[in-house]
């Protein structure tokens, strides 16, 4: 899978390409709710907005780092090079987030130990819920140290889309995670993102 991260010095979203969150897998409950994920390089970081199209998604959970994927959850992980650390972001709608950096499941490290936690801007609307996160160029080297992100570069990522305890248990995912049971820290399964202008 591959998805073009447009350079961008303002945001509008109505003009970014969406990647769209498709394969739906290990649970057959039939319940496969549009979301799309949008990112941009912006001011040196990164943006990304995540839209799933759900009447009251669940969300019970309010602190850094809690069990956001037991609620309705939009994730959007990451690496800048393929095989290294990557970054995990999940989201609910209430702008809970569980943000993580390592290179597997184990083991991970909580971004607060190693940087500020961004804002996320959730908002739920009429069967629609969406949420907005900026990763800083500070951020970022304080992640991954010195990087780049000029045109043609290509770095890894995927986006899905789940609830873990919802009335439906669902996985859903932008480029497929080709496993038996459910895991998203597959970052062998990571699509490309590269940087257009």
């Amino acid at each position: 899978m591959k998805y073009n991260i447009k350079k961008v010095s303002a945001i509008d979203w109505s003009e970014i390409e969406k990647a769209y969150i498709k394969n739906y897998r290990w649970e057959k409950g039939g319940y496969e709710p549009e979301t799309f994920a949008q990112a941009v390089v912006y001011n040196g970081g990164i943006a990304a907005k995540m839209t799933c199209f759900e009447s009251s998604p669940k969300a019970t959970y309010k602190n850094f780092y809690d069990d956001v994927y037991k609620d309705s959850c939009m994730e959007f992980f990451f690496a800048m090079e393929k095989g290294g650390t990557y970054l995990n972001c999940e989201m609910n709608s209430l702008g809970t987030c569980l943000i993580g950096v390592g290179t597997e499941r184990n083991g991970r490290k909580k971004l607060n130990e190693i940087t500020d936690i961004p804002e996320i801007i959730a908002v739920v609307g009429d069967g629609v819920w969406t949420v907005e996160v900026y990763f800083s160029k500070e951020l970022l080297e304080a992640v991954f140290g010195k990087f780049s992100l000029e045109k043609g570069k290509v770095i890894y990522g995927n986006f899905y889309k789940c609830g873990d305890e919802t009335a439906v248990t669902h996985y859903g995912m932008w480029s497929l995670v080709d496993v038996e049971k459910p895991d998203f820290h597959r970052p062998e399964f990571f699509g490309e993102l590269i940087i257009g202008g």
